[in-house]
């Protein structure tokens, strides 16, 4: 369980990170008051392997479990995910290469170009310009949907 030696810095560090991305040890959650341990050694027994998972998720997970591996002194923490129930996202845009022929595209792509390089001063501040690389890609996606 992470939250077993707090003073120490990785385990510091650990929990910020999971309280920073609202993360769960799966198996704790299910296992509460079991004892288990991950990792063997000689005399050394501990549990160290976790597998995390966003708490909105953890209602998706079933079959969560520890394995014994033959070859390592670590064991197998796993856990299964009901992935068609997940509502999913509209994924990732691709713009059709066709869509560069349409004159109709073309048109609009030069009437935001234009509203672009007249605007481009607001981002005067940016220090990366990755920022105003996907700035501008958000904006050739908007005038293709439309």
């Amino acid at each position: 369980n992470p939250s077993h030696n707090r003073d120490d810095i990785g385990t510091k560090e650990l929990l910020f990170l999971l309280s920073q991305y609202d993360l769960t040890d799966i198996w704790r959650d299910r296992y509460p008051k079991d004892k288990r341990y991950t990792f063997q050694r000689r005399n050394s027994k501990s549990s160290i392997d976790y597998i995390f998972c966003d708490k909105n998720l953890s209602n998706k997970v079933y079959n969560v479990g520890i394995a014994h591996c033959p070859f390592s002194d670590h064991d197998l923490v796993s856990f299964k995910l009901k992935l068609d129930e997940i509502q999913r996202g509209p994924g990732i845009w691709i713009m059709n290469i066709n869509t560069i022929k349409s004159e109709e595209f073309n048109n609009a792509l030069k009437i935001w170009w234009e509203t672009w390089k007249n605007e481009k001063r607001k981002f005067a501040k940016i220090q990366d310009w990755w920022d105003m690389w996907d700035v501008t890609k958000s904006q050739i996606n908007k005038v293709t949907m439309e």
